[in-house]
């Protein structure tokens, strides 16, 4: 890398790297465990483990019972339930996201004076650019002191020492004006690293290893240099590009497992091709002596083997070798013009991504696979297990608890699946297919418990969204997913049958499972209430006013979602459905001039008149006076007057609940107030009486 191609503004990126997080989690919890081997699992495979299991040669995802055959005496945990992880991996970031911007921040990551990514649960990458140009704008330089103040805008302060690193270094320092800033800027970065890291360590008991250098690859690439518990700084330069000449390709981020496999095949091609042409010049030059040649020791050939080619090992395929045998023009002819020349800048060190602040997450999931799930029964005890979690995770990650609300609630719930494809060993790599639903409003209930919860959800959505998905077809699942997208601020909405209520909130923490009543800010107050549940929810939620303001097809979507064995709060009145297929126009007549055909006897007409029956019922039973003196019933001539004269039939009614201006009035919905002989419908009754009693 010459110093023609060093950045052209200086950047300092922090890559941050929680050691083998998992088991130091462990150890955290229980630091009996720091100075035993100690393995991390999950199903039979090991995925994490401390220093002193690789001491024995244990690695990552080894098989548990290969690693006992190597460490006896190796300490397992458990690791299927990763709730504990991921808060401690919150509250980490959390932690280093208001040492680095203070706490007048938003929750998007736009106002943040350093922007923070997240990468899993244990790396974090980190954009002091900005914070350490103004740290130098500023540095106070008090004489005859060597150490210089940096103070965060979290307000804490570190002094650090200008003229050296912290930490370890790779490559030199280049003695140039246009090398000047970029060494000051990283210099400054590798101290404030050893401060975060610090500091970690002191808040929450976590070691963790750092690389910093000019970009986020060769922050990342150069973290792992040393661990645990060390940081590197890569500077930019020729040590730059020998570092990363030693990669393998696998390591290098940005390049993906399709790309990477067809530069290696082209590479592996080409080095045969070499390897071919170079034999046959050394059987043209010494014939039959050729083969005793390439056996020459310390002569292994381009492809690391000597002798019969035979026997010829694939080469390690590293940045180097790639960058001395592949061109660009190369690359083009083999990928999409434009991955070549992103894949062609990655392998000579240059990385122009951002990072990018991690606010609020996107959509919330959580999965579980398997061998084979071939059977409903196993299906729905999989996603009720996965749901119970699944609603425990929406409550750590959306739950305020000091106001005791949701922050955002997401819109949509997704259910993927994946099937074994028949003659395929390797299932992960079948497709995956998802559908979705709008998310139940249950997931937000915080009166009831996760699994209660979780019951419903599998019971009304997930399973019903499940069998469309197979279509009655045998399956054979390896993987359920579950994810919640679709993500707006606020309080959730409720379903169309829950808006009718007032505002709820719950005074309940729902993070420990348990639940409190849920307070109804603007609940209709009326002793005429039903105790019978709706959904789930009293019927007491119907809010009597924006019911009768609905549009006719919406309310009798209402009406059908009731069980006419429970009814309709009697201050409730369903309008009468309408008849399909007759377009009304007034006083009985149809578009035709026909007399209209009476209503038909369908579920709606006999929930209405269910309705009617306990509404009238309910009015008789709210006052002292006999239902005769409070509302008279009104036949359909007289209904059409409001004892002032006659009204046009089709009139808005008026908002006080006066009904002589009714559209499509019948006799036995009107009452008549026998105080000011105002034409009433039934659910205004009550509170038109009231307005009386108030007056006098």
């Amino acid at each position: 890398m010459s110093t023609e191609t060093f950045p052209q503004a200086p950047r300092a990126i922090i890559q941050l790297d929680l050691d083998y997080f998992y088991a130091q989690a462990e150890e955290v919890k229980d630091p009996t465990l720091k100075e035993k081997p100690l393995a991390i699992q999950q199903k039979h495979i090991v995925v994490t483990c401390n220093y002193v299991a690789r001491r024995y040669g244990i690695g990552k995802l080894a098989l548990l019972a290969d690693a006992f055959k190597l460490c006896p005496e190796l300490v397992i945990r458990d690791g299927s339930d990763i709730s504990h992880y991921r808060r401690v991996s919150r509250q980490i970031f959390e932690f280093v996201k208001h040492l680095l911007n203070g706490d007048n921040i938003d929750h998007e990551g736009t106002n943040w004076p350093v922007k923070i990514e997240r990468l899993g649960m244990d790396e974090l990458f980190l954009d002091v650019t900005d914070i350490i140009g103004k740290h130098c704008a500023n540095i106070p330089r008090p004489e005859g002191e060597q150490m210089t103040s940096f103070k965060l805008p979290s307000g804490e302060v570190f002094q650090y020492d200008e003229k050296v690193w912290d930490g370890h270094v790779i490559g030199s320092e280049l003695h140039e004006p246009s090398f000047t800033q970029h060494l000051q800027v990283v210099r400054i970065a590798s101290h404030l690293a050893a401060f975060v890291r610090l500091r970690i360590k002191q808040e929450t008991g976590f070691t963790s290893s750092a690389g910093i250098s000019y970009n986020k690859m060769m922050s990342k690439l150069c973290a792992g240099a040393k661990k645990p518990n060390a940081q590197t700084t890569l500077i930019a330069g020729p040590g730059a590009e020998d570092f990363l000449g030693s990669m393998s390709l696998r390591k290098i981020p940005g390049i993906g497992r399709v790309v990477r496999k067809r530069i290696e095949t082209d590479l592996t091609t080409m080095l045969a091709e070499q390897e071919a042409e170079r034999r046959d010049a050394k059987r043209a030059e010494f014939g039959m002596l050729s083969d005793y040649v390439d056996a020459t020791p310390g002569d292994e050939g381009i492809c690391g083997t000597a002798g019969d080619p035979s026997m010829a090992k694939p080469p390690t395929f590293t940045v180097g070798l790639v960058r001395k045998y592949l061109s660009l023009e190369h690359l083009e002819r083999t990928l999409v013009t434009k991955t070549a020349g992103e894949v062609w800048a990655l392998l000579h060190g240059f990385d122009n991504s951002q990072v990018v602040s991690t606010g609020l997450p996107s959509q919330i999931s959580i999965e579980d696979s398997f061998p084979h799930c071939a059977t409903e029964g196993e299906v729905e005890a999989r996603l009720l297990s996965l749901t119970t979690d699944f609603i425990g995770r929406m409550e750590e990650e959306e739950w305020i608890p000091n106001t005791s609300r949701w922050r955002r609630h997401a819109k949509t719930l997704r259910l993927t699946i994946r099937r074994r494809q028949k003659g395929n060993v390797r299932a992960w790599m079948d497709d995956r297919e998802s559908r979705s639903v709008p998310m139940p409003v249950e997931v937000w209930d915080a009166r009831a418990e996760h699994k209660e919860r979780a019951r419903s959800v599998v019971t009304n959505s997930l399973m019903p969204l499940f069998r469309k998905m197979c279509n009655g077809e045998p399956f054979d699942l390896t993987l359920l997913n579950i994810a919640a997208v679709n993500f707006e601020k606020g309080e959730v909405d409720r379903d169309i049958r829950g808006f009718f209520g007032g505002e709820a909130s719950v005074d309940a923490n729902p993070a420990s499972g348990t639940v409190g009543a849920a307070k109804m800010d603007d609940a209709p107050s009326t002793e005429l209430r039903s105790s019978h549940p709706r959904n789930g929810s009293a019927l007491e939620d119907l809010d009597p006013d924006v019911l009768n303001e609905l549009p006719d097809d919406i309310r009798n979507e209402i009406m059908a979602s009731m069980s006419p064995a429970v009814g309709l709060p009697p201050y409730i009145l369903p309008r009468k459905p309408a008849d399909k297929g007759k377009k009304r126009v007034g006083n009985g007549i149809n578009a035709k001039g026909q007399k209209k055909a009476k209503p038909s006897d369908g579920p709606l007409h006999r929930m209405w008149r269910q309705g009617l029956a306990s509404a009238q019922s309910a009015v008789a039973d709210s006052f002292p006076q006999p239902v005769s003196e409070v509302a008279a019933p009104l036949g359909q001539e007289k209904l059409r007057r409001n004892g002032k004269g006659s009204a046009e039939v089709g009139h808005e009614i008026p908002s006080d609940g006066t009904a002589g201006l009714q559209q499509e009035a019948d006799g036995e919905e009107g009452f008549e107030c026998p105080q000011c002989k105002q034409v009433l419908y039934v659910w205004s009754v009550e509170s038109h009486a009231r307005s009386h009693e108030g007056a006098s």
